[in-house]
């Protein structure tokens, strides 16, 4: 088990510790490791100069910050950070940034083939899971641990810190969920769709709804998500950059647009190669069981997809062999006590 903890410069201390520092333990013992070159002390100095230096080097190690710690081995990541990972990270979060993406790499995928990704936060704020755990890190760096799918979700955590865990696991665990609110079933043809745009329009009339009709997950209300993926050539498929387009255009399948941009929308729908009848389909309430929103709306030249996947508190993907291509999911509303991640 190795472990990695940052230290930021302490702001009273600059000059006695002029780059951070980090924690490391390796085989049960910890040491500081300097990443700066630390003020020589003259050969020819006396011990009295010495056991001050060591004074001096004690007390920055007692006053720096943690802001983020990793505990890794070849099939788990476990790691905590003082915020949020950013898709553009700046300061400290570009060196957990990286940590992460080394400690991701080394998980080891003979171990099992798939993986599950769990994130804890400490306030309400609403999030897209998927960017958090994967899209923040880089999806590049999961694509070996994720052969046969993978399984996100987020909890609540334990104290006032943001933790990640990234697991493998022989198969993709099932997110829970209570209530459908509906399913898709579409054959895909000779590929996957790349915009979320097109993932909705290839899985839009396939869309069901429980009978008699209701807005089973109020506008507020978490859901999970369940995908099997089929592919002729599953090793070939890279799953984790499909993620995000795949879930945006799935979840929108069970909203309705408002109506606003109505003289725009249309002839926008059509420049994207969407069908003639695309903003028929957008207002249509038939299938909205999460509610009515702006669900699209005029972005630069094109579009932009805004459906309520903030409130997507789990979702597994499963890739299988098969073909043609093909998927089949289904949205739950989500039950908290079959889901969520257990504090680690």
């Amino acid at each position: 088990m190795k472990v990695k903890a940052h230290h930021p410069r302490p702001t009273l201390l600059l000059l006695a510790n002029p780059r951070p520092q980090r924690l490391h333990r390796r085989d049960g013992e910890e040491h500081l490791a300097s990443f700066g070159k630390a003020s020589r002390v003259s050969e020819t100095a006396g011990c009295v100069e010495e056991h001050a230096r060591q004074r001096r080097t004690a007390a920055i190690a007692d006053a720096v910050l943690v802001r983020f710690h990793l505990d890794t081995s070849a099939t788990a990541v476990e790691a905590w950070s003082e915020a949020r990972l950013q898709f553009e990270p700046r300061g400290w979060q570009v060196e957990y940034r990286q940590s992460l993406r080394e400690a991701i790499a080394d998980l080891d995928p003979r171990a099992a083939h798939g993986l599950l990704a769990e994130y804890l936060t400490p306030d309400d704020v609403f999030v897209d899971v998927e960017n958090v755990l994967l899209y923040n890190v880089g999806t590049a760096v999961f694509a070996p641990v994720v052969a046969v799918g993978i399984t996100c979700r987020q909890g609540r955590a334990p104290d006032d810190r943001h933790h990640v865990r990234y697991r493998v696991v022989e198969s993709p665990l099932a997110p829970g969920g209570g209530a459908l609110i509906g399913q898709v079933a579409a054959d895909l043809g000779t590929g996957v769709p790349k915009t979320a745009g097109r993932w909705w329009a290839a899985l839009r009339e396939s869309a069901v709804t429980p009978q008699p009709f209701r807005q089973s997950a109020g506008s507020d209300a978490a859901f999970t998500v369940d995908v099997v993926l089929t592919s002729p050539t599953p090793a070939r498929v890279r799953l984790p950059g499909l993620l995000k387009p795949l879930l945006d255009g799935l979840i929108s399948c069970f909203h309705a647009h408002d109506s606003t941009n109505a003289a725009l929308l249309p002839k926008r729908l059509a420049a994207h190669g969407l069908p003639e009848h695309a903003w028929d389909l957008l207002v249509d309430s038939a299938t909205s069981g999460l509610g009515t929103r702006p669900l699209v709306r005029p972005y630069r030249d094109g579009i932009a997809w805004n459906p309520a996947d903030d409130r997507c508190d789990a979702f597994r993907v499963v890739l299988q062999a098969g073909s043609p291509w093909s998927i089949a999911a289904e949205l739950r509303e989500h039950v908290p006590e079959a889901a969520a991640p257990t504090p680690w």
